[in-house]
């Protein structure tokens, strides 16, 4: 059983509809909003999410029988469908809600407007209609085909059943999207389909198992729901289906929820359960639940070229690519490298708990658990050292604690996570593994990071070993600032130091272009916040023209040109 304390926005009793007047301009679709949300605004429910395991797969798409479901489609046959007795059809005429009120699938009868349609009912119409204006008005999907009149006409169809008993093994779902009738021969296939959707969420259902089936209920369940499997319907529609690298369908279609519905965090169970066990869970893992898990970094693609990297992606396995070489050339396609943009993103996954208030990825990161560390070390002299393997794109973490520069009796806590962005291996899914090592240095290293605020120093092995520093860390500077030089308003002028470390002593001396020496000075090294440098107090007798500065230093000579001006 996995514990996990959520918060819900009102579960059964809270009815949240979409804006009447939202059309075809973009301005309509809320987009996702990454700030911290007010954590004061929800329900306190507490969850014991038994049945979510990381193997349970919360929508049936990919459950164990889709390959004969797919070869019984294979000749031009239909596949049979749930029969329920009413329909509903949603206010914009795209789909048709099928639900009884009697029996083990019916759904709850409130019917707060008095118009003879249960609440939920309408309800679904409503979030349907919205999820298509997000997702095909908005964001630029194409339109799915049209069943003909399976169904009863030529709406798409949305049957509400109770699905907490679903699926293979009876894990139970929130929903499924079934193919109906095959379109094409070219691969990807292409379907019609039709959802099924649980007909009411609720807290007290449970799987065959006994354990409860969601973390979300009700309404709020629903709203995710709906953005969920109308993308599944789109996917296999208009883009196609294929069973390689399922992971890409499930990470799209639960990024949704989150893209058309960012106040519900139902992603967040599962998020938990990636910081909690970071090695089972490498992006690069090809299983469709895997997809759950990663899905709320759909931010960091949105943050970079918004929906156009996860539509180029669709666009390309449109194509026949597969999914995982759809998504990393549809990176290049809107110029961020996948590879880079990975590694830019790990202290995201450090920004969990008590470390949670910059996360910029994940809202309300401070509401999750912390990553679970590896190895959570003091370090003690000459060094200390860990090793290990990882798969493409599967993430570690680590935390040590050096000795400070500044408070001999409280230590320096430094996050290190680090993963291996193999592109290669990721798309031609070899599972190969990479060794590393992380070794930790009491005094500057050939090659080593150093630490702020320490004379430690940090290097990761080998090189392709992606890592970031966390909590504290250092950089290089390429030249000297503020810059250009103005004398009646600075001091001071920091300048670049390469290899050396706080403490050290460097020698600047002040040339003319013409390489005459004006002016020499020592200095010692120090940290500018998380800069490396050489702190030269400028002289008094400094002309205003053009500059250059030898620094002398840990073995090494570097020049740079500054520009000296003054204000009158």
């Amino acid at each position: 059983a996995l514990p996990i304390l959520l918060k819900y926005d009102g579960c059964h009793t809270q009815r949240q509809r979409p804006s009447e007047n939202m059309g075809n301009d973009q301005g309509n679709v809320p987009l996702i909003h990454l700030q911290r949300f007010s954590l004061a605004i929800f329900t306190l429910c507490a969850v014991t999410l038994a049945a979510h395991d990381g193997q349970h797969l919360r929508c049936g798409l990919f459950d164990s029988d889709l390959s004969e479901r797919l070869a019984s489609l294979a000749d031009g046959r239909v596949a049979s469908r749930p029969l329920l007795p009413l329909t509903y059809p949603s206010p914009s005429g795209r789909f048709l809600i099928h639900y009884t009120v009697e029996g083990p699938d019916a759904v709850p009868t409130v019917d707060r407007d008095g118009s003879g349609i249960p609440d939920y009912v309408e309800d679904c119409g409503q979030y349907l209609d919205h999820a298509w204006r997000a997702e095909i008005d908005t964001m630029g999907y194409s339109i799915p085909p049209t069943d003909g009149d399976e169904g009863g006409s030529s709406a798409i169809d949305c049957y509400l059943r109770d699905l907490s008993k679903a699926g293979s093994t009876g894990s139970g779902q929130y929903g499924v999207t079934r193919p109906s009738k095959r379109l094409t021969q070219v691969q990807p296939e292409r379907y019609t389909t039709w959802m099924e959707i649980d007909n009411d969420f609720s807290p007290d259902d449970r799987n065959v198992a006994g354990q409860p089936v969601f973390a979300t209920f009700g309404i709020e369940a629903l709203r995710v729901t709906t953005a969920h499997e109308l993308h599944h319907v789109i996917q296999l529609g208009s883009y196609g289906l294929t069973t390689l690298q399922q992971m890409v369908y499930e990470f799209t279609a639960t990024w949704m929820e989150i893209r058309v519905h960012p106040d519900v965090r139902d992603w967040a169970a599962y998020t938990s359960q990636l910081l909690q066990s970071p090695e089972r869970w490498a992006f690069s893992d090809p299983q469709p639940s895997n997809g759950y898990m990663w899905a709320w970094y759909g931010a960091a693609l949105y943050r970079r070229s918004g929906d156009a990297i996860l539509r180029r992606t669709w666009e390309r396995i449109r194509e026949n690519e597969r999914p995982f070489e759809a998504l990393v050339n549809a990176c290049l396609d809107n110029s961020t490298p996948l590879h880079t943009m990975f590694c830019d993103d790990l202290p995201e996954l450090y920004r969990t708990g008590s470390r949670g208030a910059d996360n910029t990825l994940m809202a309300g990161a401070d509401s999750l658990p912390e990553i679970r560390l590896t190895v959570d070390e003091a370090a003690a002299p000459p060094a200390l050292s860990a090793s290990g393997d990882l798969r493409s794109f599967e993430t570690r973490a680590f935390r040590f604690s050096v000795p400070s520069i500044v408070s001999p009796t409280e230590p320096i806590s430094l996050g290190v996570v680090l993963t291996w962005p193999s592109i290669a291996d990721m798309t031609n899914a070899t599972g190969a593994r990479r060794t590393f090592t992380v070794t930790l240095f009491d005094t500057q290293n050939d090659g080593a990071n150093p630490i702020d605020g320490s004379l430690w120093s940090i290097r990761v092995e080998p090189d392709d070993i992606c890592y970031q520093l966390v909590g504290v860390n250092t950089t290089r500077i390429s030249g000297p600032y503020p810059h250009p030089v103005v004398l009646d308003e600075q001091e001071r002028l920091h300048v670049p130091v390469r290899q050396a470390v706080p403490g050290d002593v460097a020698t600047i001396t002040v040339f003319t272009p013409s390489m005459i020496a004006v002016e020499t000075s020592t200095v010692t090294v120090s940290l500018d916040g998380p800069r490396i440098v050489a702190t030269w107090p400028i002289p008094a007798t400094l002309s205003a023209g053009i500059h250059l500065l030898q620094v002398d230093c840990a073995g090494m000579t570097t020049l740079h040109k500054i520009v000296v001006r003054r204000t009158r």
